[in-house]
């Protein structure tokens, strides 16, 4: 008031004058706001403890120092307005998550205290720790709250970018934590995968793996080639047993450098493709690559328009060349669905002779091999397996790998070295 009575009294002043009636006022509005701020948090604020000699700024900031600098706590010494008798409701029932069995306790590095203030939540959510309150999407309503499993290994960067990227498309990931192969034994990572002669002083398991020709019902391969290649077999094979022990019929598995495509729109196009999904579908692969390029060869979808962006592919098969017709799965395991009733033929594929997507692709979508793959004939992966499919996915997949990428979900290897680089060669 004293300093608004002068603000008026000097009008047409001096330029600096005036400036210095603005201050006059500004330090006017401040004492007032720390009086207020002292008022509010009780009597105890308000008088000056033993000993202090403490201006009225110094004790309003001594109080948000010790509320953290959280002014809401201002009110936490404001006695609480008792209820009436007729203004007490009954709480209506919380729809509550999904129960899942104590082993599927995995490692979820995103979960922030409940007591952190805004400031840290900012930071974390820097870090990549982003908030838990999230939308369960489309995908949720087919594989349940905790059914999106998220391999990745302890302490590996790119989380954060990946959980962004997945919430942002309605799918909440269920981090499960991946085999290292640092600090598993060759025992037990022979138990995913076969080990080359690169790893192993004599040559792969000759009663298992046939080598670059199927033969005598021997799987085909000559066992993975680094102990990289065992681990994320092994990780996959975890995480289908894990898959098997839910209660949900569906459990989808996901990588760790994956980016779902048009993620604001993820959500309700695959509802409608879900829609076309057959009923006899075992396996519904979300993401997928080829090599096809590189040999000049082109494929062909036979494909259902599901009334959006997504479409459902039931079959894929060379174009032209001398192996027209020919089914061909194409390789990546970058994200799938996997029904659990499906899942004990699926584990028949371990120990692996080669890396997963090519143990996979050989020992289950082209079972049973011999003549399979010719035209008028089925195997596996026509009769069980569909893909998802973005139109558009092409553009959305340039430069974020080195192959040719399809689906729903895509890798994005960008900042990022492939665990498998320089493995992959042309069938």
């Amino acid at each position: 008031q004293e300093a608004s009575q002068t603000s008026d009294s000097g009008q047409g002043q001096h330029p600096s004058v005036t400036r210095s009636l603005h201050v006059s006022m500004f330090h006017a509005a401040l004492r007032s706001l720390a009086w207020f701020s002292l008022a509010l948090s009780g009597e105890a604020a308000l008088t000056p403890r033993a000993g202090e000699n403490l201006n009225l700024f110094q004790r309003s900031a001594r109080v948000h120092v010790e509320n953290k600098w959280n002014p809401f706590a201002l009110f936490r010494s404001m006695p609480a307005k008792e209820p009436k008798a007729d203004e007490v409701n009954e709480m209506p029932d919380l729809e509550l998550p999904e129960s899942e069995p104590e082993s599927e306790l995995v490692s979820e590095p995103t979960a922030p205290a409940k007591t952190q203030s805004l400031a840290s939540k900012i930071v974390n959510k820097k870090k990549g720790n982003w908030p838990q309150r999230s939308k369960f999407g489309a995908l949720h309503e087919i594989v349940g709250r905790r059914g999106a499993l998220t391999l990745h290994v302890k302490g590996q960067r790119g989380t954060g970018r990946v959980e962004g990227a997945l919430r942002t498309a309605g799918i909440v990931p269920t981090w499960f934590e991946g085999t290292d192969g640092r600090k598993l034994s060759a025992e037990n990572l022979t138990e995913a995968c076969i080990p080359s002669v690169t790893l192993s002083e004599q040559a792969h398991d000759s009663k298992i793996c046939s080598g670059p020709q199927r033969k005598n019902g021997k799987k085909l391969g000559k066992g993975c080639r680094s102990v990289v290649e065992q681990a994320i077999v092994d990780s996959h094979r975890r995480a289908l047993l894990q898959a098997q022990k839910r209660e949900s019929e569906w459990t989808a598995i996901f990588e760790d450098d994956v980016v779902p495509v048009f993620p604001h729109a993820w959500s309700d196009n695959f509802r409608k493709a879900w829609k076309k999904v057959p009923a006899t579908a075992q396996l519904v692969r979300l993401g997928w690559c080829s090599f096809t390029g590189r040999a000049g060869l082109d494929l062909h979808m036979e494909s259902l328009d599901a009334g959006g962006r997504f479409q459902v592919v039931s079959n894929i098969s060379f174009k032209s060349g001398k192996n027209a017709g020919m089914y061909y799965a194409g390789g990546c395991t970058t994200a799938y669905m996997v029904r659990k009733s499906a899942i004990p033929r699926v584990l028949k594929i371990f120990p692996c002779c080669c890396p997963l997507d090519c143990c996979l692709e050989q020992e289950l979508f082209y079972f049973p091999h011999k003549g399979c793959r010719e035209p008028g004939k089925k195997c596996w992966g026509q009769e069980h397996m569909v893909n998802l499919q973005a139109v558009g996915a092409a553009d959305f997949a340039v430069g974020k790998a080195p192959f040719t990428q399809s689906g729903v979900i895509l890798q994005d290897l960008r900042g990022r070295e492939s665990s498998r680089k320089n493995t992959y060669k042309e069938k």
